[in-house]
């Protein structure tokens, strides 16, 4: 099987839009995240990206028929569930647009969705080579 490349713009695009560039897809891999930029507006960004806009794309993988939809979450998304919302960790990141406030919204319209399913949460995504450190 093969790997397609699509561009997709979940705050840009209507659900109808993403559905016909996913037809044909047996599965779709989302790992959607605002670009902090202008700090009044970043709440706004996070919200229009990782939530509202993630949940469209699933819309749109329904519609389209995908079987199977990874979601690239992050670490500490569900951190309010289990304590740590005063951790550093989840302070600092929350702290970029209520990111992870955002992102659980998302993981959990997926997981209601019906969708065949799987979120990952990495620790960090970084642009290095890996070190095995």
């Amino acid at each position: 099987s093969a790997v397609t490349l699509a561009h997709l713009d979940v705050v840009k695009d209507s659900v109808d839009e993403m559905a016909k560039s996913l037809e044909g897809a047996d599965s779709l891999v989302i790992a959607t995240g605002f670009i902090p930029g202008n700090p009044l507006k970043m709440n706004q960004a996070a919200h229009e990206v990782d939530n509202v806009g993630t949940c469209k794309l699933v819309d749109a993988a329904k519609k389209a028929g995908v079987k199977k939809v990874v979601m690239v979450s992050s670490i500490l998304t569900n951190g309010r569930n289990w304590g740590q919302e005063k951790s550093p960790g989840f302070v600092i990141t929350n702290a970029f647009g209520n990111v992870l406030d955002e992102k659980i919204v998302a993981e959990n319209y997926l997981r209601a969705s019906g969708l065949n399913w799987t979120i990952i949460r990495p620790g960090g995504l970084k642009a290095k080579p890996p070190t095995g450190a």
